[in-house]
């Protein structure tokens, strides 16, 4: 059996707390992008296409601010709302 060896100490920690933080703005970043092109496509779409997907104008903030959020009680409450349709 062959164990593998990792390196302790303060480089490798410091090392693995900068690619989480890397991998968090990633993150956010690319949600960040993703909100602001559905912000755009949703507001571009006359009222009657809105209205064939179950939305209205005043629904595209709450939908803006839950791809953007990496809240669950966003999650939460987008899917309560949408069973109560």
């Amino acid at each position: 059996m062959i164990d593998a060896v990792h390196p302790s100490g303060p480089l490798s920690g410091a090392r693995l707390r900068a690619t989480r933080l890397a991998a968090r703005l990633g993150r956010r970043l690319a949600r960040a992008m993703l909100a602001r092109a559905t912000r755009r496509a949703l507001t571009g779409l006359p009222d009657d296409l809105l209205g064939d997907i179950g939305l209205t104008r005043s629904d595209i903030p709450f939908v803006v601010n839950a791809i953007g959020s990496e809240d669950d009680d966003l999650v939460a409450m987008r899917s309560v709302r949408s069973m109560s349709r």
